[in-house]
């Protein structure tokens, strides 16, 4: 049965996956944090679990983490992912659209963008992190943003060649293979 990590879980399981190809594979969760009790509790800059994995992997599925790390960090974090995949596994990430967001901020929009479980989300949301889910956990908070391009850069640059790239005005999805 192939294999996908789930980096950076939090509270989502397998089931609430975007991904068709991961719904029948089997979920290899991390997070930081063990209160979402991960099979791995971890950074997902590296550490000892990607040599615990090193190339063993068939996917990773990371959404809206790459955004709470320092820009500095994310190549350490999309190496990570690229080691622990096998030849042909393949990356999909979702961060959010920075670019739309800065655009909100720019034309004065101050109006809620959309309704997500922790709350109302606003253009200074995106760029900074959820107000109360930051004020409360130090991860939560938002260390850097993302264009389609930056994104696209830090995939290549990490060894992955991009195979799709999605954008709306709430995030960015990009897939990328490992060869």
């Amino acid at each position: 049965m192939p294999v996908f990590l789930h980096a950076a879980c939090g509270p989502a399981t397998k089931a609430d996956v975007p991904i068709n190809n991961f719904r029948d594979w089997d979920e290899l969760r991390l997070d930081i944090d063990d209160q979402y009790n991960p099979d791995i509790v971890g950074d997902i800059r590296g550490g000892r679990w990607v040599g615990q994995y090193n190339e063993r992997l068939d996917g990773v599925y990371c959404s809206h983490a790459l955004e709470h790390l320092h820009l500095f960090d994310v190549p350490k974090a999309l190496r990570s992912f690229f080691d622990v995949l096998k030849p042909n596994g393949f990356l999909c990430v979702f961060v959010p659209n920075f670019q739309a967001a800065c655009r909100f901020v720019a034309e004065g929009r101050e109006e809620k963008i959309y309704d997500a479980p922790c709350g109302p989300i606003y253009a200074q949301d995106i760029i900074f992190g959820h107000n109360m889910m930051s004020a409360n956990n130090e991860h939560m908070r938002h260390r850097c943003g993302f264009t389609p391009a930056l994104l696209r850069g830090l995939l290549l640059g990490a060894g992955f060649i991009v195979t799709d790239v999605r954008v709306d005005d709430l995030n960015i999805f990009m897939t990328g293979q490992k060869l």
